[in-house]
């Protein structure tokens, strides 16, 4: 209990902090337009994580297609690199290690990310991340303009604060701070591109096991854990997810194959023993990018809010993301054929997510 009281005291005084900063670092009064950032280098941070830097690329890719001829280079920690390594709209990827995780990174590390920032030479930046220490770090290298995000007055280090309002969904937010750069939006949604060796091991993969993954349904029972954070509280039940993968089975014959990392190893291990669909387990065996690889190789995909959900829908396959304690204004997956479901009564939940699921596949197959 001291612990949180302590942690609310210190976000009230961090807060306060940036905002007498903010009244004494000027804001730039010129609006922006795409012709300033022409043939630019252009930083975007986005620290973390997984889901977090998928929902950030329907952003870089409205800016990367108004400005082709600007240099973009994504400053991403070391765990979310996989979300973004393949995406054709970004020209380079700066691992950062734990540099903007929470509690994960020093000083020095933060130091040596200012310095290595002052060294290259960027001309803009785009500041997908709340913490205040981001845009700081930004000021301190020697960027001239910085847009960002104006979280409760904590942007203090931006020449354009974009605010955001409450319950907006986290890529709209992104795609708002590419607006402030006078950017038109054109309906981007998250991207992730598989390379050719995950794709061609997932199709090995698949071969050896005698499935034809468009008769497959990928589910992701897990999720909720990164660096940063573990939110064990927005994963569904693992017992719904078995009645599901029967329901499922017993509709439509298609086959689930359980996905995840190795810490959703007990959930996964529930889905199996509970339920009498033939399931396939796979968690723990693929890469991020395989994973990604298998997922739009499925017929469509069932997961809870976590990175999983969100790199479905960057590859575009039909599916529900079911939530919990999360809301799915700000969280929803950027995709065209994911919808969400909130969890209730065990029953009905199970019954709307396998209907919407239909509704996806449907919609997909009628596009397609």
């Amino acid at each position: 209990m001291l612990d949180k009281f302590a942690g609310v005291f210190a976000d009230v005084i961090v807060t306060r902090v940036c905002r007498i900063l903010g009244s004494v670092v000027r804001t730039d009064a010129n609006p922006c337009h795409p012709a300033m950032f022409s043939h630019k280098r252009i930083l975007v941070v986005k620290p973390c994580c997984l889901g977090d830097s998928l929902m950030s690329t329907p952003a870089i890719a409205e800016l990367k297609g108004a400005i082709p001829s600007s240099k973009i280079t994504v400053a991403v920690s070391d765990w979310a690199v996989p979300a973004v390594k393949s995406n054709p709209d970004i020209d380079e990827i700066w691992n950062i290690g734990m540099v903007g995780i929470p509690r994960k990174y020093g000083i020095w590390s933060y130091i040596r990310f200012v310095r290595q920032m002052r060294s290259a030479g960027y001309d803009a930046c785009f500041v997908l991340d709340r913490s205040p220490l981001m845009g700081l770090a930004c000021l301190m290298g020697g960027i001239p303009i910085r847009l960002g995000i104006d979280s409760v007055g904590r942007g203090f280090a931006l020449t354009h604060r974009v605010s955001e309002t409450n319950g907006v969904n986290e890529a709209t937010l992104y795609l708002d701070v590419v607006k402030a750069a006078g950017v038109p939006v054109t309906g981007m949604h998250a991207k992730f591109r598989p390379s050719h060796k995950d794709i061609l091991t997932i199709q090995n993969t698949a071969s050896e096991l005698g499935l034809d993954l468009a008769k497959c349904i990928a589910i992701a029972p897990g999720g909720g854990v990164n660096p940063g954070n573990s939110a064990l509280s927005k994963r569904w039940s693992p017992y719904a997810y078995a009645q599901l993968v029967d329901h499922i089975f017993e509709n439509t014959s298609v086959t689930p194959i359980l996905v995840g990392t190795q810490s959703d190893a007990g959930n996964i291990q529930v889905v199996m023993d509970r339920s009498v669909a033939p399931c396939v387990d796979l968690h723990g065996t693929t890469s991020f990018g395989e994973l990604g690889a298998l997922i739009s190789k499925c017929q469509a995909f069932v997961g809870n809010d976590s990175a999983l959900a969100h790199l479905a829908a960057a590859v575009d396959v039909a599916g529900v993301a079911v939530f919990t304690v999360t809301d799915p204004r700000a969280f929803k997956p950027s995709g065209r054929f994911i919808r969400t479901v909130i969890a209730g009564e065990r029953t009905s939940t199970v019954t709307s997510v396998a209907r919407n699921v239909s509704d996806m596949i449907n919609k997909r197959r009628d596009l397609f």
